[in-house]
């Protein structure tokens, strides 16, 4: 989705998942240039009609639920999603929707930038 409702995003653009209710997932590749522990963290989108989701990297949960319910459409500052070993190269981190506040209209997670900050 490129720039609206107020709010620029990196690269003019976010990757918005339009999810339509629980379970649903979404996975994104990305790489890792060596070996290491490594800090991640998320820009991730706030809106009315933003669900609940949470995160895992390689299959294995990161994180707690990001709660994406908001009143105006907004970026986030960087939410962390804890960290973890990981060998050079690809990696997979998937969105799942787990849910949505009770006030929110829909179940959709936007995500803006991913960080990954080599620890060790």
């Amino acid at each position: 989705q490129g720039n609206c409702c107020g709010v620029v995003w990196s690269g003019d653009a976010q990757l918005w998942f339009r999810a339509t209710g629980p379970k649903q997932r979404l996975t994104v590749e990305f790489s890792v240039p060596r070996d290491g522990a490594y800090d991640l963290a998320a820009v991730l989108t706030q809106a009315s009609d933003y669900g609940d989701a949470t995160f895992a990297v390689d299959g294995e949960l990161v994180g707690g639920t990001f709660h994406g319910h908001a009143t105006e459409v907004r970026t986030t500052d960087w939410v962390g999603l804890g960290s973890r070993t990981l060998a050079r190269g690809t990696h997979r981190l998937t969105v799942t929707v787990v849910g949505k506040d009770d006030r929110a209209d829909g179940y959709a997670v936007g995500l803006d930038r991913l960080r990954l900050t080599r620890t060790g």
